[in-house]
């Protein structure tokens, strides 16, 4: 009478080709990640120059209703944090 667990021969070939496709998957992603990194420093050329000042639009002004709100809440946060 045969055991439930005895795969026979067909259970060890199984056993060893899934060993062998998980070692081959894994050196197929070491070799991706490795040949992927080899040239990190790499950029693409500049088209142009770049401008470093920018104009920032302006903010619109505050009514004393605003302000009061804000100064509250600043209040209430200075409180709560001890500062």
């Amino acid at each position: 009478m045969k055991n439930r667990n005895d795969k026979g021969q067909n259970g060890l070939k199984g056993n060893i080709l899934m060993k062998r496709n998980v070692w081959l998957i894994v050196a197929l992603m070491t070799v991706a990640t490795l040949h992927s990194c080899s040239k990190g420093q790499e950029l693409a050329p500049k088209t142009g120059t770049l401008n470093s000042e920018f104009l920032l639009p302006k903010a619109p002004m505050l009514t004393t209703e605003d302000r009061d709100v804000i100064n509250k809440r600043l209040e209430e946060y200075n409180d709560a944090t001890g500062i």
